[in-house]
Formats: C-alpha cells, sequence, structure tokens
C-alpha cells in the first residue's frame, strides 16, 4: 500500500477517518466532456484527443467507472458495488478511492463536491 494511501485511512486501513466519510458522502465524479469510450473484451480503452489521455480500464475499474455518472456520491458508489458483488464496503473503499483518485488526476473525472449548509 502506497504512503499517500495510508494516510488517507485509519489505523486498520479499513474505515475511512470522519472527514473522508462526509468528503465521500458529498462529493459525484463525473466523467469529463469531450471523452471517448471503446469497449474491448474484458477492458474498456477511455480516452481525451483534448486532453492527450488514454487509460485502459479492467473489469473492476469499469464498473467503477460505470458508476462515475455524476448522480451518484462515492459513498452510493461504494455500496452499490458492495451490493452487486456480495462485498464488505471497508474492504473496497481503498480499490474505488484509488480508482476514482487516478481518473480524476489523469483529468478524465471531475469531483463535483457539495457540502451541506448547516442552519443557524
Amino acid at each position: 500500500m502506497s504512503d499517500s494511501r495510508q494516510t488517507r485511512f485509519s489505523q486498520d486501513n479499513s474505515t475511512p477517518n470522519p472527514e473522508l466519510s462526509r468528503f465521500y458522502d458529498q462529493t459525484k465524479p463525473t466523467p469529463v466532456p469531450g471523452i471517448d469510450i471503446h469497449n474491448l473484451d474484458q477492458e474498456t480503452l477511455i480516452y481525451s484527443v483534448d486532453l492527450e489521455v488514454s487509460v485502459t480500464l479492467n473489469v473492476s475499474a469499469q464498473a467503477i467507472w460505470n458508476l462515475c455518472d455524476g448522480q451518484l456520491s462515492i459513498t452510493e458508489i461504494i455500496a452499490a458495488l458492495a451490493q452487486r458483488y456480495g462485498l464488505n464496503s471497508a474492504e473496497i473503499v481503498p480499490d474505488i478511492v484509488t480508482t476514482i483518485t487516478r481518473l480524476q488526476q489523469v483529468g478524465l473525472l471531475e469531483l463535483s463536491t457539495q457540502f451541506e449548509q448547516r442552519s443557524h
């Protein structure tokens, strides 16, 4: 596990800290405009001519990508995939967050975060 991933999770590395839980609840990954997607056997090729970026996704990453539609939060994506595959949510958090983060870092996903306004 990389150092950056270790610092994002609590000591047992399975449960996000409260600040991250709030971030995951309120952040919705969305594909950037102008990308092309090609499904190839067991992989998906995503690229942007404008950004000069291409990424090949395996089946697991493709399942994550397909839920990054701007409607679901990261928490909802985790829950949907855990339910679909019969997995414990805490076990898949690192892989999902890493995949979303990498896609965002290369410019293929935008992260829309709306923090709740607290009433006084």
